[in-house]
């Protein structure tokens, strides 16, 4: 019986580890990346539909934004 509750336990724990860092993916990457594209091109991209069919290019952004900006504060820190 204890055996059991440990699996349901350890269950619901990964479940919520893997809905936290999804939302912190999506949320975070994107808006980061959403708004450094905004920035960069002036409002011109991305718009409406193109939020759409771009958004892994868009969090792609947004990670490299963050690691760009972590290796700029590790050199001058």
């Amino acid at each position: 019986m204890e055996e059991l509750g440990e699996g349901v336990l350890r269950a619901i724990l990964r479940f919520i580890r893997t809905v936290l860092i999804e939302g912190i993916c999506e949320f975070l990457l994107y808006w980061i990346g959403r708004l450094f594209l905004l920035l960069l091109t002036l409002g011109r991209y991305p718009r409406d539909r193109q939020t759409e069919e771009h958004e892994g290019r868009i969090m792609f952004v947004g990670f490299l934004v963050i690691v760009a900006l972590v290796i700029i504060i590790s050199l001058f820190v």
